[in-house]
């Protein structure tokens, strides 16, 4: 059977000749063995795909590090890539082409986190918020920055408590009812009367009545009108007796006068 190449490639094959060419007959399409005088391109071809160094255009596919490393030496057309581990609180999380690794993260307590995970060569540090604290950055499961939570003010309450990702919604209290910043809920003011007792302060948003014990004012009045009354029948009896001693003796006094000025001479 007369057989034409239409068209032919190198394909390894497991057995001593190496190689085979895809030779497509006229009819039936079928894959016959190479014949020796094309074997001599295939064997060059597939020893220089499969045998020699990376060529330059492929050294591209070989040139990255695994996570934990950094590149020591890149990759040449003869030589592949060289890879030195992280070291001294240095990291690298995923496979990279970069000749240096990164600086691990460094939780500082004055910006609301702390280290939850220490850094590994592999994996950079991860921070978490203090306590009271909600996180404002984000980052890869952890958190870089945090604020306080805030805190409300007398006359509101906490509405919605703060958590890890999210701050304290206060709200204001409304009328007849008070809270001192810390309540989840404004508590009504204390009604004295119902109590048997008198409203001494009222109270505001900010805090409750004052309360106090109920004054007998009737017996208070009662008491100090007698007093009064008792110290102005004194003042009287005491001036009518006063007056009555000064019109039954007139001369008494001048008399005295008399007799003192005799005495002189």
């Amino acid at each position: 059977m007369k057989m034409s190449i239409s068209v032919f490639k190198c394909i390894p094959c497991f057995h001593p000749g190496w190689h085979r060419i895809d030779v497509r007959e006229r009819e039936g399409g079928q894959q016959c063995c190479a014949m020796e005088s094309e074997s001599i391109i295939c064997d060059l071809w597939l020893f220089l795909k499969y045998w020699m160094p990376v060529s330059p255009r492929d050294c591209s596919q070989h040139a990255y590090s695994a996570s934990g490393t950094r590149v020591y030496r890149h990759c040449t057309a003869w030589t592949s890539t060289s890879c030195a581990p992280c070291i001294d609180f240095t990291f690298n999380d995923q496979p990279n082409g970069l000749e240096q690794c990164s600086p691990c993260t460094v939780c500082v307590k004055g910006l609301g986190v702390k280290t939850v995970r220490a850094c590994t060569p592999s994996s950079d540090t991860v921070c978490g918020v203090l306590e009271g604290h909600y996180c404002i950055n984000p980052y890869k499961g952890g958190c870089r920055a945090a604020n306080k939570h805030t805190a409300c003010r007398p006359g509101q309450f906490i509405k919605q408590p703060g958590t890890e990702y999210t701050d304290t919604v206060c709200e204001d209290c409304s009328d007849h009812s008070y809270s001192d910043g810390s309540f989840t809920s404004c508590k009504p003011h204390t009604d004295c009367e119902s109590r048997g007792l008198v409203t001494v302060k009222a109270g505001d948003q900010a805090a409750d009545s004052e309360c106090g014990e109920k004054s007998n004012t009737a017996l208070t009045v009662m008491i100090a009108a007698t007093i009064i009354i008792i110290i102005i029948i004194i003042i009287i009896a005491v001036t009518a007796v006063s007056y009555r001693r000064r019109k039954k003796f007139p001369e008494h006094g001048k008399n005295i006068t008399y007799l003192s000025a005799y005495q002189d001479l």
